[in-house]
């Protein structure tokens, strides 16, 4: 009951640190840090350096992780299932995925 128990999502933490980094080249929000891994926040840098900084950048950049990583299920079902099961990756690669972490702006 003495712990402030305030809600924090990951998204604005990743949206911070990719900014901070494309802005400073520091990765952290208010100093250097290794809270989270570095790949998705260094992704978004790379992003948010070459359109700016917006949430509909952050949005465009997980559709484009996404359809990578859907064909790329795919063309490995392909290669090792053959011909009959290629359709059903993608299908079970996107299973469960509901939402997607966008940043926040």
């Amino acid at each position: 009951m003495l712990v402030p128990n305030a809600q924090y999502s990951d998204s604005v933490w990743y949206d911070g640190a990719a900014a901070n980094l494309a802005a400073s080249g520091m990765y952290g929000l208010d100093g250097p840090s290794a809270w989270f891994p570095p790949g998705y926040p260094f992704f978004l840098a790379a992003m948010y350096k070459v359109v700016g900084h917006s949430e509909l950048a952050g949005k465009l950049g997980n559709v484009a992780i996404g359809v990578v990583l859907t064909s790329s299920t795919y063309m490995l079902s392909r290669l090792l299932l053959g011909e009959a099961w290629p359709w059903s990756a993608p299908c079970l690669s996107r299973c469960g995925r509901t939402s997607s972490s966008t940043p926040a702006s």
